[in-house]
């Protein structure tokens, strides 16, 4: 087990916890007026969409990395600077 990835993952988690309890509720709150054109709300949507496919994917890969042995220099990576 690596503590330093562990950590990360574990932070990466929180910020994806963190991006959908406040994430859905800004973009659900930015949906316009009937009237109004709906391409700034979609492509909003969007956007979110896909920095929370970004976070879930970096969130897995450093529970990964952390907790199995993927990479055998992962250490050697970790403290790297």
């Amino acid at each position: 087990m690596n503590l330093p990835i562990l950590a990360t993952a574990i932070l990466l988690t929180l910020a994806l916890f963190a991006h959908f309890c406040v994430g859905t509720r800004e973009t659900a709150g930015l949906r316009p007026a009937e009237n109004d054109s709906n391409k700034n709300h979609i492509q909003a949507l969007c956007v979110f969409q896909l920095v929370s496919i970004d976070l879930l994917l970096l969130a897995v890969l450093s529970f990964l990395l952390a907790l199995t042995d993927l990479l055998p220099d992962k250490r050697t990576i970790a403290y790297s600077a």
